[in-house]
């Protein structure tokens, strides 16, 4: 469907490309190319859903050793019902279901204005953008759930920030107590945070990696006590998104 402007916007159910199902060509559309030569020399917009995951392609990205190879941005907008209503039940008995990204269940608003559109990822039931965690590579991707370490292992812990709708046009900064915000480095990995909480589902529902996770390694010279991490988000309209959380060193 194009609409009515010079933003050309196709929704589709599968995606042209995806990072998480970039090795099986079935849930993919076959034929791009042909919709390529179609649309050469226009502004378009991708809109696609059945991974329920979010992706984010702009031309030129890359992720890793592979890359979209799009002409055109494209967004896969994730879904209503997370990933199948799976895993434990909220307070009101609605399954938290968070994707194998690692992203809640939520829902897009995308305006458009002429030639150009903004869109906002609006999770169900939590005002946050991203899930906040920790984790050290030696023991493997579980996380730490309490948040507390031992000081004579801070050279192998990092913080994790599975941002939901980041992409490469994104900011992720990452700050401790009051030192000078750092950028995170983008890292393909399971969210700890989403993982904990979605165990024992079939091997096609398992938490893998994204295309919006970013890490940064925790300073080795921290004091005994408490600290702060705070994790900034400015997405490529401009707008800031925060999160912090505290964690103790022994």
């Amino acid at each position: 469907m194009f609409l009515r402007m010079p933003l050309s916007s196709l929704p589709c159910t599968f995606p042209l490309v995806s990072y998480i199902d970039r090795a099986a060509e079935k849930h993919q559309v076959k034929n791009r190319e042909k919709l390529f030569a179609l649309l050469e020399g226009r502004k378009a917009l991708f809109l696609a859903g059945h991974t329920h995951t979010i992706e984010r392609f702009f031309p030129g990205d890359s992720f890793g050793d592979w890359s979209p190879n799009l002409p055109f941005p494209q967004i896969i907008a994730g879904a209503a019902c997370g990933s199948w209503w799976s895993g434990p039940k909220d307070d009101l008995g609605i399954p938290l279901s968070y994707t194998r990204d690692g992203v809640p269940k939520g829902y897009f608003v995308v305006e458009c204005s002429g030639n150009s559109w903004k869109d906002t990822f609006y999770p169900f039931g939590i005002s946050r953008q991203m899930n906040v965690s920790f984790f050290s590579p030696r023991k493997g991707l579980a996380g730490f759930p309490d948040g507390v370490f031992i000081r004579e292992e801070l050279g192998g812990i990092f913080v994790l920030a599975n941002v939901f709708n980041a992409d490469s046009h994104s900011k992720v900064l990452c700050a401790i107590d009051d030192l000078p915000p750092q950028p995170m480095e983008y890292r393909s990995l399971v969210d700890p945070f989403a993982a904990r909480l979605h165990t024992g589902l079939p091997d096609w529902m398992q938490m893998k990696g994204s295309t919006h996770t970013y890490i940064a390694p925790l300073p080795e010279n921290l004091e005994r006590g408490l600290h702060r991490v705070t994790i900034t988000f400015e997405d490529a309209y401009g707008r800031v998104f925060e999160e912090t959380r505290f964690f103790e060193v022994l």
